[in-house]
């Protein structure tokens, strides 16, 4: 019963992440076709990610409503701080990328590309430490010790997903975050536009073992 009022709870957050984009998302350069430099498809990627981190986190930590909801919201704060920080990071990421391959005006720009690189990295660890602090505030070392392998796990399986603009596949060929997510199974049923609620029940499933939890990058010492 706890966890179907917890789905009830994040509902909303499961019709805007699953919802249709209208009709012209069939259109040229959008839908399925769309790709990972997209605008819309990479808001509903993350949509979805950041509901199935909510779902995973609350699974995880067997926690309450109450506890799901304040997670999300924590989470969600600062989300929003480091949306500028991440749009800094792909917009020198794409001057990097354009002065590899000869352009000799990101060539002229690529001391500094690599400069504001590095003070997007510090600023994005600064606030994973802010976010881990509020998330884990009042939590046993059992339930931080999970919270904080969750989170380091999920963060390496979602940059390679917003990498690859989709879900990826996993070590084992064909399956994408399952097992490995440390409490959330996003395997051969990955959420898809139009899964609804059934996408949050799949974030929800448990699993053991699978791939290492990022904790160099989650944890870095900068």
């Amino acid at each position: 019963m706890k966890k179907l009022t917890v789905m009830l709870a994040l509902l909303p957050a499961v019709v805007l992440a699953a919802a249709p984009q209208g009709s012209p998302a069939r259109g040229a350069g959008a839908g399925q076709g769309a790709g990972p430099d997209d605008p819309a498809h990479m808001e509903r990627m993350q949509k979805r990610m950041r509901l199935a981190r909510t779902l995973g986190l609350a699974e995880a930590l067997d926690l309450d409503d109450a506890g799901a909801i304040r997670a999300r919201d924590v989470m969600a704060k600062f989300d929003e701080r480091r949306a500028p920080l991440r749009k800094q990071v792909a917009d020198n990421v794409r001057i990097l990328r354009d002065a590899a391959r000869g352009d000799k005006d990101a060539g002229a720009k690529v001391d500094q590309a690599v400069q504001r690189l590095r003070e997007a990295r510090t600023q994005l660890q600064a606030l994973k430490s802010e976010m881990f602090q509020q998330l884990s505030q009042g939590l046993s070392p059992q339930k931080k010790a999970k919270a904080a392998l969750f989170l380091a796990t999920f963060h390496s399986h979602a940059e390679r997903m917003m990498m690859h603009g989709g879900p990826c596949a996993g070590p084992r060929g064909g399956r994408g975050m399952g097992k490995s997510m440390g409490g959330m199974g996003m395997g051969r049923g990955e959420m898809q536009p139009g899964d609804g609620p059934q996408a949050g029940r799949q974030a929800m499933m448990m699993g053991d073992g699978g791939d290492e939890p990022d904790t160099d990058e989650w944890f870095a010492d900068e």
